[in-house]
């Protein structure tokens, strides 16, 4: 990608723009003028020291690694998309400057890469971008500049921006290097612990447990779950010329290969092939029937794609994406991030409802909300929740979805209750459903991008939120903080007994560096004044993954992990040099897991090959698993496993 944005770009001056160049600063790293910088650099991105904003700590937690990200991606897309004179700057260099912060600049309408961009994202709002639209899209300018503040504008909703002195302060703070960064923060010593995997007894008699009293026994009965018929088979449904809705992946020739012939027998469906690309986590209703997801772009980034695009109608009209600086003839302005804005809101996540892939009459299948990402369920089916909209996060009843005439959220709805929460909330709720739960905590953001490094402080904690439905909306209760040290990435199962959380572990034999799980029991007090809730260390797994989800009676987790360079024999390779094996490792290959507590043992759900990912695998209530498959054309699709229900 570096080669090719450099080709793209090798023609803009490398002179930075001439109204934004900030002070040179030639001080020693350890003189007064760096540790004043280091200090208000930090202050304003809300880090944990003396006279911080906290601006970017309500959703982060602003340690040394998420800055040193921060400031990687700050300065790389300064350097191959934003030098450059404005005072010179013709309409042709700023589209190409504004497509070189996209997802693939080589697609007209792809969308704008958040995470690409660094703490640009923070200073959207600023005069930088509002002139370079105008240069680029002349009266077109001003409104699309809107939609993309509206797209990508951090901290999100719009609150405590950056002035541009403040912003100026970070990005010279940045192109010095971070000098005093982990002095002025605090910080010990990247902590890597030895780690054996331990299933305590307390782990193994809460599981049993919950294999007669979980959610999984709960809603059997209750909920039937999504494309299964009575007698049990699942997805075996046929359209009008007899042909299968959900095929097999083994009868198509791009996905035969995807399940893993190593771990047993187990049915791959391909569920449907997404006219967008999917943008951080997804999550799926107890049933299967609704899936949820940020989304980045609305038509299909491969148009020449060989792959055959099962269940993939076109998006209704006024619901598409459109290039950088479009306009739809029928249809309201489509926001740069492929999303579209009606009424000021941007739509900016999706919730499928797959029951329109069976029942041609509903007329829908994707259903727009204004929000961004980080969708979650509650067990009971009582409701959903996401994030990213200006309210922060949001709970809704889930039983208005049913209704066909629903085709977008704005949250704005009776059914729906809002509440200011940090980024990747997970919920949960006690058996028998009267009480409610989200946690949130410290967290490595991911979208397919693998193993974050789980290098989390000493002091971690994360916030549990009571909550109770009254049948209609949700009534979130103050936050109750608990301690975990070093620990981060929670997620609360569905019964909210217990919280997984990823920290930094090393393997005692080789030193290999890890990021790996620890589970714990979680107790909550809601009839003590104040209320409490305290975590019970129970169990160690020691595979290094991304964020891990529970299976609904809590046997199994479920996770994604890039290959590495020691996994070479798990994958059938005689060394780490083999030429097939390396090519997996730099494609950024990635496959899913299922982790079985009670048999302490991992089985790789998928064989991707180089540069496909499998990621963000998640159960539904009855052990099927869900997970989305991004193809190395562009393509990416939603797909299911039976493989937990045979064990």
């Amino acid at each position: 990608m570096r080669t090719k944005w450099l080709t793209m770009f090798s023609s803009f001056t490398l002179s930075f723009f001439v109204l934004w160049a900030p002070n040179a600063v030639t001080d020693a790293p350890d003189s007064n003028a760096t540790v004043a910088l280091a200090t208000e650099a930090l202050i304003q991105l809300g880090a944990n020291i003396k006279g911080s904003t906290h601006r970017c700590a309500n959703c982060h937690l602003v340690d040394s690694n998420l800055i040193e990200r921060w400031a990687e991606n700050t300065l790389y897309a300064k350097r191959w998309c934003l030098n450059m004179d404005l005072n010179s700057l013709n309409q042709a260099n700023a589209k190409q400057a504004l497509r070189c912060l996209t997802i693939n600049p080589a697609v007209e309408n792809s969308a704008f890469d958040a995470h690409r961009m660094g703490v640009w994202t923070a200073a959207a709002h600023l005069n930088l971008f509002e002139k370079l639209f105008k240069i680029a899209f002349e009266n077109q300018g001003e409104a699309l500049h809107r939609e993309f503040v509206a797209a990508v504008q951090m901290p999100r909703g719009g609150g405590d921006k950056l002035s541009e002195a403040q912003f100026s302060t970070i990005l010279k703070w940045f192109e010095l290097g971070l000098p005093n960064l982990k002095v002025q923060l605090g910080e010990d010593p990247i902590h890597q612990e030895n780690c054996q995997t331990e299933v305590k007894p307390e782990l193994i008699n809460t599981i049993q447990e919950l294999k007669v009293s979980g959610w999984k026994s709960l809603n059997e009965g209750v909920l039937h779950p999504f494309a299964c018929a009575s007698q049990g088979s699942c997805f075996d449904q046929k359209n009008h010329l007899s042909e299968p809705i959900f095929p097999l992946s083994s009868s198509l020739n791009w996905a035969e290969s995807i399940a893993n012939p190593q771990i047993g027998p187990q049915k791959v469906h391909v569920l449907r092939t997404l006219p967008y690309t999917v943008s951080y986590w997804v999550r799926s209703s107890p049933d299967g029937r609704f899936v949820s997801h940020g989304k980045k772009n609305s038509s299909r980034p491969s148009q020449n794609s060989t792959n055959p695009p099962p269940n993939s109608p076109p998006s209704p009209a006024g619901q598409g994406g459109l290039p950088i600086g479009g306009a739809a003839a029928t249809a309201p302005i489509g926001s740069p991030n492929g999303s579209p804005e009606v009424d000021g809101l941007l739509y900016g996540a999706v919730i499928q409802d797959l029951q329109g892939l069976l029942n041609p009459n509903l007329n829908r299948v994707d259903i727009w909300a204004n929000a961004s990402f980080d969708p979650g369920f509650f067990p009971d089916n009582s409701g959903f929740s996401l994030q990213g909209n200006a309210g922060g996060s949001v709970f809704c009843r889930l039983q208005d979805l049913v209704n066909p005439n629903i085709r977008q959220i704005s949250f704005l709805e009776t059914f729906c209750t809002r509440q200011a929460m940090s980024l990747y909330h997970s919920v949960g709720s006690s058996l028998g459903g009267q009480d409610h739960f989200a946690i949130t905590g410290g967290f490595n953001a991911d979208s397919a991008w693998g193993d974050n490094v789980a290098n989390f402080p000493k002091n971690s904690t994360f916030k549990v939120y009571p909550m109770i439905f009254n049948g209609l909306t949700y009534d979130v209760k103050a936050p109750i903080s608990v301690s975990a040290a070093r620990q981060g990435d929670f997620i609360v199962s569905p019964s909210s007994k217990l919280v997984v959380g990823r920290f930094g572990s090393q393997d005692p034999t080789t030193g290999e560096k890890r990021s790996s799980y620890k589970i714990n029991i979680l107790d909550v007090n809601l009839t003590s004044n104040p209320q409490t809730a305290n975590i019970y260390h129970v169990g160690t797994i020691c595979e290094s993954g991304a964020k891990a989800t529970f299976s609904y009676d809590e046997r199994f987790l479920a996770y994604h992990h890039k290959v590495s360079i020691s996994d070479f024999r798990e994958l059938g390779f005689e060394s780490a040099s083999h030429p097939d094996f390396m090519a997996m490792i730099n494609k950024d290959t990635i496959n899913s897991f299922v982790y079985d507590l009670l048999a302490k043992r991992s089985y790789r759900l998928t064989q991707a090959r180089p540069g496909q990912k499998a990621v963000f695998p998640h159960f539904r209530t009855d052990n099927w698993l869900y997970f989305l498959l991004k193809d190395t054309d562009g393509n990416e699709h939603l797909m299911a496993t039976d493989f937990a229900t045979r064990l």
